[in-house]
């Protein structure tokens, strides 16, 4: 079925063809500098940094050569435990310099191999396709209410260091003829312990190379399977359906695939549930039809750090991470609850304008379509400069319950603004009145 997949792929695009001169790809100057500012952005300045930096040309050059000469292999790596949602992982840690070389060769390996074979709704470090896209996808067909009733959700054992070296390479292979690219690929792969399976977690690599390995299974859910709602986020697969018993039998053919063709095996933890009241535990959030909440887990960690860190730049930085999370969702009163911040309506502020004027934000309205009618005067403001000319009062009205504003340079209606605000009588009610006075001249008045 794996070699089904690469014969299907090549198929459907040309783009998708044996690989070759990818090498001189991976070793361009374009490439390599675009590495090197992937691997230093938003590290602290150290010793190590600034070696970096100062002999950036050298170490480029160094790179550039032993891909070149078929002679790279990652130089070893610094081993640590990571406690993580009460799981214990071992994690694999290369020197900057291989770091550099991971990303220079992923770069050209993604854009020209994987890119192409992956599917819309798969995501995990890949550009554009993070957490939140993920998100708001499954948002999308979770609107489909009667299709996507029930759920299925399961992971794969120890998927990383259970990965078939030998599977991969040939999964590499069947989409690479540049014999330099595949030589450094399979040195890569198998640079991890001894034995025949597992990729190191921590090594930009294996993220790439974990997404491309389960791209058959993708295929097999979506071309065979015809799974319509199939969302994939490393090895961890959420399935969509309106029927209980299809997603029992979707699991089973899932999980012959993935031992026979993969050489995994599914966790025997998986779930099958109803939507609305388990709700979907899935990138980080919990999703239902009408409503997405953050992960608890989440929740708890930003809230331990808000309550650790003293620092206001570390909280701001920390604040604005919880941001992120909490504006997807239906969360932000939990937000502005974890962080201690006010909303701007709690705040009381207002716009206060220089001149100390008032401003009222309502339509203007000219006084002849106030003619002959009673309005309630109020507030106004004095002295305002229009296009007309300087000196002009503008006031605020209601009429019938909505409110609106006109201008007005008539000394009459000024003298009794003024008066009125003296005896602090607004607002007050009027009726506005045009009248003829001369030879045929008008003017609007209080009446």
């Amino acid at each position: 079925m794996v070699g089904l997949f690469s014969k299907r792929a090549d198929s459907e695009s040309n783009s998708m063809k044996r690989r070759g001169y990818l090498i001189e790809e991976v070793i361009s100057e374009v490439n390599l500098l675009d590495a090197f500012k992937s691997v230093m952005q938003g590290k602290k300045r150290s010793r190590v940094i600034l070696y970096y930096k100062k002999h950036k040309a050298e170490i480029l050059q160094e790179i550039a050569d032993e891909i070149k000469d078929d002679k790279y292999i990652p130089s070893g790596y610094r081993e640590f435990t990571l406690n993580e949602s009460g799981k214990e992982r071992e994690i694999q840690s290369l020197p900057f310099k291989d770091r550099i070389a991971l990303h220079a060769i992923m770069n050209v390996l993604y854009e020209r191999v994987v890119k192409g074979a992956l599917i819309r709704d798969t995501y995990s470090s890949l550009p554009g396709r993070g957490i939140h896209d993920g998100l708001e996808r499954v948002k999308k067909a979770l609107r489909d209410v009667d299709g996507t009733t029930y759920c299925l959700k399961f992971d794969l054992k120890k998927f990383y260091h259970s990965i078939d070296r030998a599977v991969l390479i040939e999964m590499l292979r069947a989409k690479i003829k540049d014999a330099r690219m595949m030589n450094t690929l399979s040195r890569i792969v198998c640079s991890y312990k001894e034995g025949e399976r597992g990729i190191p977690i921590g090594y930009h690599s294996s993220q790439l190379f974990g997404n491309y390995y389960l791209c058959p299974l993708d295929y097999y859910a979506k071309s065979v399977l015809k799974i319509g709602y199939y969302f994939r986020y490393c090895d961890d697969i959420v399935i969509l359906s309106h029927d209980k018993g299809h997603l029992h039998a979707l699991l089973d053919s899932l999980r012959e695939f993935v031992d026979k063709e993969l050489h995994l095996t599914v966790k025997e933890n998986y779930q099958v549930f109803p939507v609305e009241s388990r709700g979907i535990d899935f990138l980080g959030y919990v999703l239902r039809h009408d409503y997405v909440h953050v992960r608890k887990r989440i929740k708890q960690k930003a809230a331990r750090r808000l309550h650790e860190i003293k620092s206001r730049k570390r909280r701001r930085v920390v604040a604005a991470a919880l941001w992120g999370w909490t504006k997807h969702a239906n969360a932000i009163n939990l937000f502005y609850k974890l962080t201690g911040m006010k909303s701007f309506k709690e705040l009381g502020v207002s716009y206060k304008p220089s001149d100390g004027k008032k401003r009222f934000d309502h339509p203007l309205t000219p006084l002849g379509n106030l003619q002959n009618c009673e309005v309630t005067v109020l507030d106004f403001e004095t002295d305002i400069k229009t296009k007309e000319g300087e000196g002009r009062y503008v006031v605020l009205y209601e009429l019938n319950e909505m409110k609106g504003k006109f201008i007005t340079n008539s000394e009459e209606m000024k003298s009794i603004l003024d008066q009125v605000r003296d005896m602090n009588e607004l607002p007050f009610k009027t009726i506005i009145r045009r009248k003829i006075f001369g030879q045929n001249k008008s003017k609007y008045i209080f009446e």
